[in-house]
């Protein structure tokens, strides 16, 4: 993922050049779940999506570019997702810091779940980046969402940890950590072993953030 985000890929401008690279993205994404990036083949995308070799190339210099534009997909979807469900919700005024964090969990373990091949190639391809000393892509430079963490804060006063902001942040970097060992590299998770499910994990990352955060409940809670 060396190439830079200019490189990488064309931005079409036409609604069917649109519809065409958004065939393209959901058909790779789709087989990633099945097959490792290796494997993955120009031919079978567009097989998949129903377009032609030359519209691939047309849109995507390599196949790293793909993967790098299927990442900024991931990074800008995961934003849209978490803002829209809790910026300026009305809801979330009453809601203390475990339900908050209830919610959160099982938000990220369902969108990281549906995007599981994904996710994985991403981590691989980071892990051999960083050794190749190659530029870093979109999901490297993203640390957790300022939405949630700001979501998080609005319950300072629950929080029992003498440094909340601090806390909130290596909380949320813990989950994404706890989710990679879940959820992403079969054969090496307890997941694997001991057949977890999604809603007791996120259950289990809850009470591991809430335990961490020193949440003081109140008497409503």
């Amino acid at each position: 993922m060396g190439e830079t985000t200019s490189k990488a890929w064309a931005s079409p401008r036409q609604a069917r050049g649109l519809e065409s690279m958004k065939r393209m993205l959901d058909a790779a994404q789709e087989l990633l779940e099945t097959v490792h990036f290796s494997e993955l083949k120009v031919q079978d995308i567009v097989k998949k999506a129903e377009t032609s070799i030359g519209s691939f190339y047309n849109r995507f210099k390599t196949k790293d570019g793909l993967l790098h534009c299927l990442e900024s997909r991931y990074v800008e979807e995961h934003s849209r997702v978490v803002e829209g469900q809790i910026v300026g919700r009305s809801p979330w005024k009453e809601a203390d810091l475990g339900e908050r964090v209830s919610w959160l969990t099982r938000l990220i373990v369902k969108f990281n779940r549906e995007r599981r091949g994904l996710l994985r190639t991403i981590r691989i391809r980071q892990i051999l980046g960083k050794e190749s000393g190659t530029a870093p892509g979109p999901l490297d430079d993203q640390g957790p969402c300022s939405s949630y963490i700001d979501f998080l804060l609005e319950r300072r006063a629950e929080i029992g940890h003498p440094h909340p902001e601090q806390a909130v942040r290596i909380g949320c970097v813990s989950m994404v950590v706890t989710l990679d060992q879940f959820m992403l590299f079969d054969g090496t998770s307890v997941q694997s072993v001991a057949g977890f499910q999604d809603e007791v994990l996120a259950v289990e990352m809850s009470n591991q953030l809430l335990s961490y955060l020193g949440w003081i409940r109140t008497q409503t809670s």
